[in-house]
């Protein structure tokens, strides 16, 4: 796993940025709502060939911030602020771990947000942004996003290795309030 942007909302973008070594790789969607089954399970798989750069190759982009994704939490450098941000996305040894960084809707907390995941009836308690997809120990990744003043949700959709469960239910999701 070598990351990605991750999940954005409907009729948004997102971004990611990561040094990728020649080779055949594949592009997977691992999200599985509202149907309960992965997309990647539904076609939603694309192969991609890299190959080698002509010259030197495109420098890391310059972060603001470095976000280290552990067995189960987020550790910022520094807090996450009003404005356009890069943050660079690593994770320690352990399992690969993802950030998904939803902004919440006023009043709402991650408990709403999981809550709409599982019927997505009604408006949702918040908006995807994006993130970093998947990523395995030792490959930084890195993700942009313009955030206004309120408060946002890190969160890992991803199973983990020994019992399948989300890793946010094994407490990695953190409400971070920018301001």
């Amino acid at each position: 796993m070598i990351g990605g942007p991750n999940a954005p909302g409907p009729g948004t973008e997102a971004n990611a940025t990561m040094n990728m070594t020649p080779g055949n790789y594949a592009v997977v969607c691992m999200v599985d709502i509202p149907e309960g089954m992965p997309h990647a399970a539904m076609g939603m798989v694309l192969p991609l060939a890299v190959k080698k750069a002509a010259g030197a190759g495109a420098k890391a982009p310059s972060a603001d911030i470095v976000m280290t994704l552990h067995d189960y939490g987020f550790k910022p450098t520094k807090p996450l602020v009003v404005g356009k941000q890069t943050i660079e996305v690593r994770t320690d040894m352990g399992q690969p771990h993802e950030v998904e960084l939803i902004r919440l809707a006023p009043g709402k907390m991650p408990k709403d947000m999981l809550g709409w995941m599982e019927k997505m009836q009604g408006p949702p308690p918040g908006e995807a942004l994006g993130g970093v997809a998947g990523v395995a120990a030792g490959i930084p990744v890195y993700f942009s996003a313009d955030l206004t003043a309120g408060n946002y949700v890190l969160i890992c959709f991803l199973p983990d290795a020994n019992d399948g469960k989300p890793h946010f239910t094994k407490g990695m999701i953190q409400v971070v309030t920018v301001s």
